[in-house]
């Protein structure tokens, strides 16, 4: 039945019926199936079944698992996704942070989440902004560039949270200077070079995780509540203390 419908009809349909299976054909017909350039008016339909979802704590972690695990994959659905993103509670913004999957560091899925969270940051207040951007930081914080799992850093490295952690240090923390971030790499470093590592490649990865915090950190000295984008793109940061020849080739830092 649904099948002959257009897509905004049946979306109208999943968000009148209140139907946990035609929620699941619809969503998977836009997730799968429909992935183009959504109209304004399946944005906000879709925007609108997802603000319904998002109420069943139970289940909207899964359907977060279904589209959100790795954004690029439904790329066409980041608007609507930020635009519900900005009528739903805390707990539902925690499960859409928590719901990427962070090991995958490509630029297309960074983009992917910068879209949306545009979208979700002009849409709603800077408080409300604020507690999603706090739980990003904290996700990202003890993910910590994989280091649960042992992932192996041989180049600085990237995350689809970056967005929302720049707009915690721009809109959620009090502003650092650049001085405050060399200061506390520095001592986070000299730290790091004390310590005993068990590898070599331990070593190496340790390096660059540093290396990968400090990037955002100090990123978003430069970024402003008001600046469009917030993600640092390819700009490459050095600290300071990192920053001779010597320190370079021990690292095989180019």
């Amino acid at each position: 039945m649904l099948e002959s419908l257009s897509l905004a009809d049946a979306l109208r349909v999943a968000i009148a019926c209140r139907n946990k299976y035609v929620h699941f054909t619809v969503i998977e017909r836009v997730t799968r199936r429909e992935t183009r350039i959504l109209s304004p008016e399946e944005n906000r339909y879709l925007r609108n079944l997802l603000i319904i979802l998002s109420k069943d704590k139970i289940n909207w972690p899964h359907w977060l698992e279904i589209f959100n695990k790795y954004p690029v994959r439904a790329a066409h659905m980041q608007i609507a996704i930020g635009q519900a993103l900005a009528h739903v509670d805390q707990r539902a913004c925690q499960d859409y942070v928590y719901s990427i999957s962070l090991d995958n560091d490509s630029v297309e899925n960074q983009e992917c989440v910068e879209r949306c969270l545009s979208v979700f940051k002009r849409s709603t207040t800077r408080a409300r902004r604020c507690i999603l951007w706090r739980c990003a930081f904290e996700c990202w914080q003890n993910w910590n560039f994989g280091i649960e799992k042992n992932n192996n850093l041989t180049a600085i490295s990237r995350s689809a949270l970056d967005y929302a952690v720049v707009g915690w240090l721009v809109e959620g923390e009090e502003k650092k200077t650049l001085s405050d971030i060399e200061r506390s790499f520095e001592k986070k470093f000299r730290t790091f070079e004390l310590q005993w590592h068990k590898s070599e490649t331990a070593v190496t990865s340790g390096f660059f995780r540093l290396l990968s915090q400090y990037q955002i950190k100090r990123h978003a000295i430069d970024q402003s509540v008001n600046d469009l984008y917030w993600l640092p793109k390819s700009i490459v940061y050095t600290p300071e203390a990192v920053d001779s020849d010597f320190t370079r080739a021990k690292y095989s830092y180019d």
